[in-house]
């Protein structure tokens, strides 16, 4: 982990490694063991995007302290993560999951009937494609 590394040198070294097109399920699970706060997948390429299988995205339903979550365009984000994180993600203010194909009405709608959204600190949620 990063011990006691400063939460915002934390947040750069994530960004940079974000920026490098390195991050990977290995690497993120590194990341969601500090109080990480912002998590952009949407600049990975497609090609890394790809490596997060749904399991390893499941795993940022522990991440209790990400307040900003952009899962553009990942293809393993299915109802179950989306109910991981925004079950477990109580800070949660912005997500993105515009692109994600595996999303449909259905998926909003369980949600939305198991009470996620309204019990949710979401300002901005993105779901356009």
């Amino acid at each position: 982990g990063f011990g006691d590394v400063p939460h915002h040198l934390v947040h750069l070294i994530l960004t940079r490694v974000v920026e490098m097109d390195l991050l990977d399920p290995d690497t993120l699970l590194l990341f969601l063991e500090t109080d990480v706060s912002s998590i952009d997948f949407s600049s990975l390429s497609s090609s890394r995007r790809m490596s997060f299988s749904t399991s390893s995205l499941l795993r940022l339903g522990t991440c209790t302290t990400l307040r900003e979550l952009k899962l553009s365009e990942c293809e393993s984000v299915t109802t179950d993560v989306l109910r991981a994180v925004l079950d477990g993600c109580s800070r949660l203010t912005t997500l993105h999951v515009d692109g994600c194909f595996l999303l449909s009405d259905r998926s909003f709608e369980d949600i939305n009937r198991a009470g996620l959204l309204q019990r949710s600190s979401l300002t901005s949620l993105n779901l356009a494609s």
